[in-house]
């Protein structure tokens, strides 16, 4: 019985094999010749003497021209939806409350800038420094009555009053300590507003692994305020101390020097900043930046007198 079948199955076989290999090069063998193979029609039913398999065209080019086109955008169209990208996973990661809460607590640090173009009196001067302590009492006021915008869910009422009193007291103390070298004071304030505030940023939004001695606080966190913190305060004090030496017609203080300054006070702020307390940080992490700021003074720059 196998025998027999045998001879039917090689020519079916060979069949099919010829019959693709015809379609393959664009013509189809008929009674009548050759024949253009879009104008016969094909079964969709194999015939019960050949095999299974067949390739079927028709189908074939119907899903090609069915299949949906996929636009792969080019190079400039991918850049050009990164602010929306960052500003999406700002949303995700921090929400509304917290970008303003880090915004809030930027805000003051732009202080020294400022005088850098509004002409002002001597900055040792006592009306000098009664000024800039009445615009931190309003500025501390502000932040005060708008907490309530950015609070977090598990912060009480006290916690707000440390955290504002927190941060206007180490400036408005160090400059009344330092009177006659407010480069320090405003380093400090540059260290508490962006070094601090960059910190949570990172953290929160980069997420890397957490420090071995404080789960709550992570590794980007403390290495973004350190980045962040020593340009800004070495900045803050070398632009200040350089208008104050230059009227004194003393040295000026390098801006190597001050950078050197700058990263010592951010490195113990940023140690301080990541410890496991509970309480508010920013006392701790404002007097810790003056102290370092101070002795920086004393040893490097020295407390003459300038005028």
């Amino acid at each position: 019985m196998k025998k027999q079948h045998r001879p039917t199955l090689h020519r079916s076989v060979t069949q099919q094999w010829q019959t693709f290999r015809n379609r393959a090069s664009g013509s189809v063998a008929t009674s009548r010749g050759w024949a253009n193979p879009s104008a016969i029609h094909f079964s969709s039913r194999p015939p019960s003497n050949r095999l299974p398999f067949r390739p079927h065209t028709n189908a074939l080019a119907l899903a090609g021209a069915t299949w949906p086109q996929i636009a792969i955008p080019s190079t400039p169209e991918r850049s050009q939806h990164w602010p929306e990208r960052l500003a999406a996973l700002v949303q995700e990661r921090l929400g509304a409350r917290e970008a303003r809460r880090r915004l809030l607590h930027a805000v003051p640090g732009l202080l020294p800038f400022l005088l850098w173009a509004i002409p002002h009196r001597d900055p040792s001067s006592w009306r000098f420094l009664s000024e800039i302590s009445g615009v931190i009492v309003v500025l501390a006021a502000v932040t005060y009555y708008q907490f309530g915008r950015v609070q977090r869910t598990a912060e009480r009422r006290r916690d707000v009053v440390a955290a504002v009193l927190g941060y206007a007291m180490v400036v408005l103390a160090t400059m009344l300590i330092c009177s006659r070298h407010v480069e320090v004071a405003f380093a400090a304030l540059a260290i508490l507003a962006f070094g601090d505030g960059s910190a949570t940023l990172g953290g929160m939004l980069v997420q890397g692994r957490p420090l071995p001695w404080n789960s709550k606080k992570s590794i980007v966190g403390t290495i973004c305020f350190i980045l962040v913190a020593t340009p800004m305060a070495a900045l803050v004090y070398w632009g200040q101390a350089h208008d104050i030496y230059q009227t004194a017609n003393v040295a000026r203080v390098d801006f190597g020097l001050a950078l050197l300054g700058a990263l010592a006070a951010a490195l113990a702020a940023a140690l301080v900043e990541s410890l496991p307390v509970r309480t508010n940080d920013n006392l701790r992490v404002g007097t810790t930046a003056a102290v370092v700021l101070g002795l920086f003074q004393w040893l490097a720059v020295g407390w003459s007198p300038l005028y």
